[in-house]
């Protein structure tokens, strides 16, 4: 491991941390809770990030194989997928306590309501004159900057921006729609001590599922995406019509069929095809050059022009 390979699996470390110090905060608010689910799933995803810069260290992680033709990088696809479904679901178990809550408000008794898992209030009071607001605010605190060290200063939002291809310009804090949604909610927890014990409790009941229904969203945009790529379909638009164009411009080519592109992992993108030529022997090379050229012309090579490794597999036929 590298010095920054290893400063990446300490930080990664030390955000979990941070995670269990705010869900074990000492307050009758929900919206800590909720934060927590989300700081984890910002730690899971910085472990990963860390952990496959380290596989990357291995031959084998990129080496082809006939039993793995595109090596072991779509691993790190599969494992970004369980943390999209996890991160669903964790959303949902927020949702669902949250729906619980308002229906025990206008259906349940007052006398039999009970704390679940996600409230953790000790007998501080709903009036919040008895909290400790300076261990929170700390907590809070301590939660935007572990965040935002994750996104700025080590760039961990690199692979959900390119999962998420269109907002992968814009900003590092933005890149990240999860660090964003961590810091902007963090920073709505701080406003509390502001406001009155009543106003607190309004707040609090709009802010959990806020955050749960973007938790929901995130995860499934993220899923969506990175399911496309476990089953190798192309998330942009389709110009297969166009590649067959521009290669029946080709000297020598007789047909082309069955065009597919697929998507086999963050940065690798490959395009079948099969082509029908004249019994040329100079025309076989200059076909299989100039296809790999029409694809990545026709399809893009991404926002930046670097970051998309094309491969190419043609069957020529000769007629």
């Amino acid at each position: 491991m590298s010095w920054d390979q290893k400063v990446r699996i300490f930080w990664g470390a030390f955000h979990l941390f941070v995670t269990c110090l705010v869900y074990k905060t000492n307050s009758p608010f929900t919206a800590l809770s909720a934060l927590a689910h989300l700081l984890l799933y910002d730690a899971m995803g910085a472990l990963m990030c860390a952990v496959v810069d380290i596989l990357g260290n291995f031959d084998v992680w990129k080496k082809s194989s006939i039993h793995l033709p595109f090596g072991l990088e779509r691993v790190e696809v599969l494992a970004g997928f369980a943390l999209s479904i996890l991160l669903i679901f964790m959303g949902g178990d927020i949702m669902s306590h949250s729906i619980q809550e308002i229906v025990q408000v206008f259906y349940g008794d007052a006398s039999h309501s009970h704390g679940h898992a996600h409230a953790h209030a000790h007998g501080s009071g709903e009036d919040g004159d008895h909290l400790h607001w300076s261990g929170i605010l700390f907590k809070v605190c301590l939660a935007i900057l572990v965040t935002v060290v994750s996104a700025v200063g080590l760039d961990n939002h690199t692979r959900i921006s390119k999962a998420l291809r269109s907002i992968s310009s814009m900003p590092s804090i933005l890149s990240n729609p999860s660090h964003f949604i961590t810091i902007f909610f963090c920073a709505v927890v701080l406003t509390l001590p502001f406001f009155s014990a009543a106003t607190r409790t309004t707040i609090d009941a709009i802010l959990t599922p806020c955050i749960a229904i973007s938790m929901c969203y995130l995860g499934w945009t993220l899923a969506k995406s990175l399911g496309g790529m476990l089953v190798m379909s192309f998330p942009g638009e389709n110009r297969i019509d166009e590649v067959e164009a521009e290669l029946m411009k080709l000297p020598g080519v007789v047909a082309v069929s069955d065009i597919s592109v697929w998507q086999v992992h963050h940065s690798a993108w490959l395009a079948c095809m099969k082509v029908e030529i004249r019994d040329d022997p100079d025309t076989e090379q200059r076909v299989r050059e100039e296809s790999s050229r029409i694809v990545k012309l026709v399809m893009g090579e991404g926002e930046d022009g670097n970051d998309i490794r094309w491969e190419t597999t043609i069957d020529i036929t000769r007629v």
